[in-house]
């Protein structure tokens, strides 16, 4: 019988005896000699409690850490010997990130649920160093159960070479206080299992706060896995990879499965990072990869078994933490003694409580992932790019500097949905969570840009063209409408780009007029990093009211009542501005039952659709392909009539070396 089997009958019985868990009389099962239990997540981002998902057509609960408790306990009375890891990025996601360096509420969550061992994401450096510091602190004072921390490609030689700076050496000093380790070694049931951590290439790329140089994480791997090997008593070596998998999870070029590929002294990778499930491990030579997804989804549950000097996995499955799992008393106990904090430490600096309801929502709203997934206009990009909008024509900015035009909302940042039912202060931050203002606040603040007209044509250009290949490129607008072919060539999808004004009537873009743009500040960097990754080709450079290009991005932040207005309090005040219904209560309103056509796919594939009114980019890439067909075939010829004329200046020689002979014979 499968767990989640064993689970649900546990659960029915669990109703019938109004118990929250139901432990058998003996374990259904035991690691041997020759097997090793291991239970895992990673990217939990902070979402300790549960939230919505729609799937199916069906909305349900899912995820959160009283239902996670219930599972990992129940694995434990099937087998008190099993093995538990994280893979990282355990913070940032919820309103729990907001007393991350205070409360230390994640990694003291992970210790509470049994985790033996976690490794850094990208995620854990957004507080910067004093918050990496302040959060070790925090949980070492709390005098809780922690996890072991392993991560084993940071080059301390070369940064103590070049002469450590102040925020490299609070992680040091921090590192050293906690206890970080290349790796550990955990010892339960006669089994010795030695733990690495790795910090795969684009999580360096993605904590752009992080001041730490790190190794490549394939030779730290090797380099750390022959010393275990030459020095230490291990059954197995499990790596807690925080590189990630890809989208798919099955592509050749992604960091773990380069990992597993040059480095089989490991055993087992715990992919994390990419948030990527799947469902049936990936095994590359002697490697076995596993990877259960994100915010607490899924629990991944692993058995490896001893097959001569390797392990393979005997069985594997992703354990779906859903409505069908109780939820465990003590565990919602536990995280609800968070919320105060956040209230008093940081809510009530923006006159919110944690349980405010805002508004009430009527309508199913996309998830996450559909945001992601789906190349099309989304309602949930709708809603909040309409509410940066809404608040930062409210701000202090907009008395300055005029009214705003338009605001994006890239789907990189949405990191939550709204369900049917009241929608609270906690709903409205998880919407968009991510980041920090300088006023050292958890949440992005909004910022105030300047963009000519055609510089927000390529800004939809890169949305048509590119946002496949980076989903989280997506770009969902407010004030403005296009439409765009994807069978048209890459860099020339974007047929029509029109202006969408307050009172919903439409004009025409002018690529020469200069627009006011509402965005959240990482957008904005990416923005404006565009020019830099397309070498130019691609030109977008956020820039002030006088048209000079921004370069200090906090100097943009729009500022409201004196304070940064962040993007998740932006939709708090929009949803709030709603009509109230008989209850009293803001309420969506209708408009957000349907799509408004600011992102229109013309799927036409007539010659005339496809090839009609080329851009500089469409003409470039004809020239390109005419050269790549043109120019060989000219060099073709050219060695050809250079071989024609070798050959026939050779017969003319031999020729007249005949007539010359012919002439000594006949004088």
């Amino acid at each position: 019988m499968s767990f989640v089997r064993r689970l649900e009958a546990a659960a029915v019985a669990a109703l019938i005896a109004a118990a929250v868990v139901i432990t058998p009389a003996a374990p259904l099962f035991a690691s041997t000699e020759d097997t090793v239990d291991i239970a895992f997540i990673h990217d939990l981002h902070s979402y300790l409690d549960g939230y919505y998902e729609k799937s199916d057509d069906k909305t349900q609960e899912v995820g959160g850490v009283a239902r996670l408790k219930t599972v990992l306990d129940g694995l434990r009375a099937e087998d008190p010997d099993i093995f538990t890891f994280d893979g990282g990025d355990f913070s940032m996601g919820t309103l729990y990130q907001t007393i991350y360096t205070t409360q230390a509420s994640e990694l003291r969550t992970l210790g509470y649920l049994g985790v033996d061992a976690t490794t850094v994401g990208n995620h854990e450096f957004d507080c910067g160093a004093q918050g990496f510091y302040d959060m070790f602190e925090a949980a070492l004072e709390s005098g809780d159960p922690l996890p072991k921390f392993v991560i084993s490609n940071i080059d301390w030689d070369k940064m103590e070479a070049e002469g450590l700076t102040d925020d490299q050496q609070l992680y040091k000093d921090c590192f050293e206080d906690y206890g970080v380790s290349d790796y550990t070694i955990i010892e339960r049931g006669g089994k010795r299992v030695a733990v690495i951590g790795i910090f795969g290439k684009d999580a360096i790329k993605t904590a752009p706060t992080c001041v730490l140089s790190f190794e490549d994480q394939v030779e730290a791997a090797k380099k750390t896995c022959a010393y275990i090997k030459a020095n230490e008593d291990v059954d197995m070596i499990v790596a807690l990879s925080h590189s990630g998998l890809g989208s798919a999870g099955s592509t050749n070029q992604s960091e773990d499965e380069a990992l597993a590929k040059e480095v089989q002294d490991l055993d087992l990778i715990i992919s994390a990072h990419s948030h990527t499930a799947i469902f049936e491990p990936i095994v590359v030579g002697n490697v076995t990869i596993v990877a259960a997804g994100c915010y607490g989804r899924y629990v991944g549950h692993v058995v490896m078994e001893r097959d001569g000097d390797n392990w393979v996995y005997q069985s594997y499955e992703l354990i779906s933490i859903d409505e069908g799992v109780a939820k465990d008393a003590e565990a919602e106990e536990y995280v609800a003694a968070f919320r105060p904090y956040v209230d008093t430490e940081y809510l009530q600096l923006f006159g919110y409580s944690w349980d405010q309801v805002l508004a009430y929502n009527p309508y199913e709203f996309e998830s996450v992932d559909d945001c992601y997934i789906n190349h099309t206009e989304q309602r949930l990009g709708d809603i909040l790019s309409d509410s940066f909008v809404y608040a930062a024509n409210l701000s202090d900015t907009a008395a300055e500097e005029g009214a705003f035009d338009i605001a994006v909302a890239p789907s990189g940042c949405i990191r939550g949905s709204f369900a049917p039912g009241y929608v609270t202060a906690a709903d409205a931050f998880n919407s968009y969570s991510l980041g920090f203002g300088e006023d050292g606040l958890s949440g992005y603040p909004l910022v105030s840009v300047y963009l000519t007209g055609e510089e927000l044509i390529t800004a939809c250009e890169i949305d048509a063209s590119i946002s496949d290949f980076m989903t989280s490129a997506r770009l969902y607008f407010s004030g403005l409408s296009f439409t765009y072919n994807p069978n048209r060539r890459i860099l020339n999808k974007v047929t029509e780009v029109l202006i969408v004004k307050p009172d919903g009537t439409t004009e025409p873009i002018d690529p020469d007029k200069t627009y006011h743009i509402a965005v959240d500040l990482y957008s904005m960097q990416m923005l404006g990093a565009v020019t830099d990754m397309s070498k130019g080709l691609l030109k977008v450079v956020p820039k002030d009211k006088d048209g000079n290009p921004i370069n200090d991005p906090y100097a943009a932040a729009i500022y409201i009542d004196g304070k940064e207005l962040k993007a998740w309090d932006a939709v708090a005040k929009y949803v709030s501005s709603f009509e109230v219904n008989e209850d009293g209560v803001p309420e969506f309103p209708e408009y957000y039952s349907q799509l408004h056509d600011r992102k229109v796919v013309n799927d036409a594939k007539d010659i005339k659709s496809i090839m009609s009114n080329p851009n500089k980019f469409s003409i470039a890439f004809s020239i390109v392909k005419n050269l790549i067909v043109v120019v060989p075939v000219m060099i073709i010829t050219l060695v050809v009539m250079r071989k024609r004329r070798k050959k026939e200046a050779a017969l003319a020689a031999k020729a007249k070396e005949q007539g010359g002979q012919e002439n000594e014979e006949n004088p």
